[in-house]
């Protein structure tokens, strides 16, 4: 039996709709520097605010220390980045540059991992790494926090900044840090602060009050 054209069109639609439903996203998505949760709720401040409070009135976790020895490689002199939402390649010849794009594979991972732990609406903005479609900011990722009461939180980020997340979030005191360190999150409550848009935050490194 011959299948009209218009009928196996109309299939094919109806298939990957359902495909897409049944994988929590849409068919119609397109490729773009933002990569995002689409929660439908997100926790509060408060209940953020919350379990940085636990962590900071609970005993420090201890420290366990992982390997201790690793190679460092020079940066490359000259560093690409291909749009996925334009298609556009920056190449970026500085390499304070470097690291943040090539940290970006680690990022996206860590992000994801941060998605399945935390109860919030989240977006992994990377769109400051293209010349053509950014915003000509500084070119790093940035971590967008919506609360539930829609208040919008805009925050650089590398790497270790979402490991702390995804420890806080999955209810530890302590995150998995690079070289397989366990560190206690205790220490870092302000620097948590202040990526999550919350006062008494601190920057990363500076001694807390």
């Amino acid at each position: 039996m011959t299948i009209p054209l218009a009928a196996a069109v109309a299939a094919s639609v109806l298939l990957l709709l359902a495909a897409g439903a049944k994988a929590g996203r849409s068919p119609w998505r397109p490729l773009q520097t933002v990569l995002s949760s689409a929660r439908i709720s997100s926790m509060s401040v408060a209940e953020v605010e919350s379990l940085l409070e636990e962590i900071e009135e609970a005993p420090e976790a201890p420290t366990v220390y992982g390997a201790m020895c690793y190679d460092c490689a020079m940066p490359p002199l000259v560093t690409e980045y291909l749009c996925p939402a334009c298609g556009e390649k920056t190449v970026y010849a500085d390499s304070d540059f470097s690291r943040p794009l090539q940290e970006l594979g680690i990022t996206r991972e860590l992000f994801e991992a941060l998605e399945q732990a935390a109860g919030l609406d989240l977006a992994l903005d990377e769109s400051g790494f293209c010349s053509f479609c950014g915003s000509g900011g500084v070119a790093v990722p940035l971590l967008v926090i919506t609360y539930s009461d829609g208040t919008v939180v805009r925050t650089p980020v590398c790497p270790e900044d979402l490991r702390m997340l995804i420890g806080l979030f999955s209810g530890e005191r302590f995150y998995e840090s690079t070289q397989d360190f366990i560190l206690p999150l205790k220490p870092e409550s302000g620097h948590l602060r202040s990526v999550l848009g919350l006062p008494g935050g601190v920057e990363a490194g500076s001694p807390a009050d």
